[in-house]
């Protein structure tokens, strides 16, 4: 999750998304990387790549969730979660709601 590595990390039970998104300023990967930090914890970001990496906190009953973000286009990103530890019922609820609080996020 931390490594400078600009490919989607390799987690077993990852969901993918395309999300459209409209930026309200004249720097959009700015403007993302504002938007996902007030939600979650950046634990890599690449600007000239586009290339956004984030977590959610471990909590005492989950390991929580990483993301990854990369905008293929100046109105369309690739989102990605993955859980920390597959298999488990509670972490697939929480990443649907990771994607669709993401979505809300990008594009309101």
């Amino acid at each position: 999750m931390e490594s400078e590595d600009l490919q989607p990390p390799d987690f077993h039970g990852s969901k993918q998304a395309t999300f459209k998104f409209k930026s309200h300023s004249k720097h959009p990967f700015d403007d993302i990387l504002q938007r996902i930090d007030r939600q979650w914890i950046i634990s890599y970001s690449d600007r000239p790549n586009h290339v956004v990496k984030f977590r959610t906190d471990a909590r005492m009953i989950s390991w929580g969730i990483g993301g990854y973000v990369k905008m293929i286009a100046e109105d369309q990103l690739l989102v990605v979660v993955y859980p920390i530890f597959e298999n488990s019922r509670r972490e697939e609820r929480i990443m649907n709601q990771t994607l669709r609080l993401m979505q809300a996020i990008l594009n309101p």
